[in-house]
């Protein structure tokens, strides 16, 4: 694959991507494209002449991949290696600073894309849920506690055509490319989140009546989230007990409600501070009545300060 002109895409991003690229020695069969400010497309396709592991770290991130060729393993530190086969989607998505490392196996070509979403656009598209995507799925690859999340799957036929028509996309520069590519990068996200939303219906021992209620007590932090919620308000709310609600909110999201609702907060933050806001307005906007507390929280959920993050 020739090397093509690489685009301005956001620093963070771009300096841990082309560090892993160059020191793996990808640097001139990676393609960049950025059809959105806030989605970036990667689609790499190397033969790989002996086998190589790369340490890998880097700021918050969500990322979408699917394999097209090759086999290798992802992993998070602290937690179990995830194999990568041909056919296989990876979900990563951290919301701190993360460390791990990329192995790939030597003598095949290895070939796959990789979609990069800004906070602010999953946000957006989707809500804080749609940000938060792959946190309900428990891993022996992730690290819930530091709030990274590393997910394999089997990527369906549709995902793994989607893949590769981006990767055989033969559009030049231009619209025409962006909106393809812009388009494709949106059916890839469609098409995960469909298949996460079905096994979180089935999960768990609460009965059906109460796993909606959680859900939707979960739907109300997420769109109400400037609300000081107590349990017991949000209990009432959906119209369950507080021990019910609090026991099936963490087996159903996989954290306490006050806990969810401070990274919910944390995150539109986040995407505020993205788009220019100040720390004031952010912390303001989310429900924070203190910027000490707001500095606090926002440093123990992104591993930085809400000022540094702004940089």
């Amino acid at each position: 694959m020739p090397h093509h002109q690489q685009i301005a895409v956001p620093a963070a991003w771009r300096e841990t991507f082309d560090r892993k690229i160059e020191l793996i020695g990808w640097k001139g069969f990676t393609r960049i494209d950025q059809p959105e400010e806030d989605v970036a497309i990667y689609t790499v396709d190397a033969t790989v002449p002996s086998n190589l592991a790369v340490r890998a770290e880097g700021p918050p991130t969500f990322s979408l991949s699917v394999c097209l060729s090759g086999y290798g393993t992802y992993s998070i530190d602290g937690a179990l290696p995830l194999d990568v086969k041909p056919g296989f989607g990876v979900l990563f998505t951290s919301h701190r600073y993360a460390f791990g490392e990329t192995a790939v196996k030597a003598g095949e070509r290895f070939h796959f894309v990789d979609l990069r979403f800004e906070s602010r656009f999953l946000v957006k598209a989707g809500g804080v849920a749609l940000a938060r995507l792959g946190g309900d799925l428990l891993s022996d690859h992730s690290r819930p506690d530091q709030e990274i999340f590393l997910v394999g799957f089997q990527a369906s036929a549709p995902l793994l055509q989607a893949a590769r028509d981006i990767a055989g996309c033969r559009l030049q520069h231009g619209l025409a490319r962006k909106l393809y590519l812009y388009s494709k990068a949106i059916e890839c996200l469609s098409l995960v989140v469909d298949a996460f939303s079905q096994p979180l219906q089935t999960r768990g021992g609460l009965r059906d009546e109460d796993r909606l209620r959680v859900h939707r007590a979960q739907q109300i932090i997420e769109a109400h989230y400037d609300v000081d919620w107590t349990i017991a308000r949000l209990a009432r709310e959906v119209g369950v007990n507080e021990r019910k609600l609090k026991e099936g909110f963490r087996q159903v999201v996989g954290n306490s409600v006050h806990a969810h609702l401070r990274e919910v907060r944390i995150d539109v933050a986040a995407a505020l501070l993205d788009e220019g806001k100040t720390v004031t307005e952010a912390a303001f906007a989310v429900g924070f009545s203190s910027l000490s507390h707001f500095s606090k929280a926002f440093a123990a959920v992104k591993g930085m300060l809400p000022s540094r993050y702004r940089k």
